[in-house]
């Protein structure tokens, strides 16, 4: 069984935005798709950089690619939760790709780490979930890219 020592950086940021509560009650443990997932993290590595100046940062490092920020890690540390059974991907349409999950163990460790932030960085974090991760993803990407213009040059999405 995994611990939250166990877990990288990277991992940690992953159960941390899947856990975000949207409102007083537990966390909302889904995302649909993983390029509302990658978005999310890059958005919290540049809004957490601008908000909190002892922020180290995701462990994430992202580069433009065909739609906006990207990271190969992402996917890596993904499947590394997927194999601990932290998090799971169930199939859903097709347009919104499969939804990320977290299971019941990665509930409790997603809680875990989630409640290691101090609280103006759990409100924000749970902010950025709410404001800009669980929209469409055409709307998301398009504010990634008009905020963050350095993001778009290599995109291959003209919606914006």
């Amino acid at each position: 069984m995994s611990t939250i020592n166990d877990l990288s950086e990277q991992e940690r940021w992953i159960l941390r935005l899947l856990y975000a509560p949207q409102n007083k009650s537990d966390g909302d443990i889904t995302i649909e798709g993983r390029t509302r997932l990658v978005k999310g993290l890059f958005l919290i590595e540049r809004m957490f950089a601008d908000r909190f100046s002892d922020f180290r940062g995701t462990g994430f490092d992202f580069e433009p690619y065909k739609y906006g920020p990207f990271d190969q890690d992402v996917y890596d540390s993904l499947e590394s939760l997927e194999e601990r059974g932290l998090v799971k991907e169930v199939p859903t349409h097709p347009e919104n790709g499969d939804r990320i999950e977290l299971t019941s163990q990665g509930k409790r460790t997603g809680e875990e780490v989630f409640m290691n932030l101090r609280p103006e960085q759990k409100s924000h974090l749970s902010w950025i979930k709410g404001k800009h991760v669980q929209q469409p993803v055409a709307q998301l990407l398009s504010f990634v890219y008009n905020k963050y213009p350095d993001m778009a040059e290599n995109t291959e999405y003209k919606g914006f």
